[in-house]
């Protein structure tokens, strides 16, 4: 049974302008974002085993990485709170540099555990999109980064072949979806 949700999000200009050009009256709907992350939504990432998530870097350019696991890698942790557990490249991934570093190898910082915690109003701006292949299911989230932390997982701490293949991490995330 589908449930009927009130709905504030209004339709962003530009929206409008790509359903009129598409000839699409999709733009008379209803929009069926949601503000925050409802229990119906959390419940479906968190089935997901994929997630694509995007972030700007320093220079404001757009980048995309997907992260994977298995079902519950990612979850609501609290409520609107999304919280994600992956295996990462902490050197060549440019969300994780957008997210916990810089865009040079120079940032000592990455990689060392150390828990950033931006907050709903200065934490990066990111996206993401849950994926479950099987079901064709998908919920797109979009707000900020609240906290993080990535570490270099200890088996791969003495490899000699790190410059090639860049260092294996994990990235424990918190993010609160919705635009504050």
């Amino acid at each position: 049974m589908a449930a009927i949700q009130e709905h504030s999000v209004q339709w962003h200009a530009g929206e409008i302008a790509m359903h009129r050009l598409l000839n699409g009256p999709h733009y008379a709907e209803p929009n069926p974002t949601s503000a925050g992350l409802s229990q119906a939504h959390a419940s479906r990432v968190a089935a997901s085993p994929l997630v694509a998530f995007g972030a700007l870097d320093r220079k404001g350019r757009p980048w995309t990485t997907v992260l994977g696991g298995s079902p519950q890698f990612a979850q609501a942790v609290a409520p609107s709170v999304l919280g994600v557990r992956s295996v990462v490249d902490l050197d060549y991934d440019p969300v994780v540099d957008a997210l916990f570093g810089s865009d040079t190898k120079s940032c000592s910082t990455k990689g060392d555990g150390e828990l950033l915690r931006p907050g709903p109003e200065h934490g990066p701006v990111m996206a993401g999109l849950s994926i479950n292949l099987m079901t064709r299911d998908r919920v797109k989230l979009a707000g900020r980064m609240l906290a993080g932390a990535a570490s270099t997982r200890p088996d791969e701490s003495a490899q000699g072949d790190q410059v090639a293949r860049g260092r294996t991490g994990e990235v424990l995330l918190a993010a609160s979806p919705g635009w504050p």
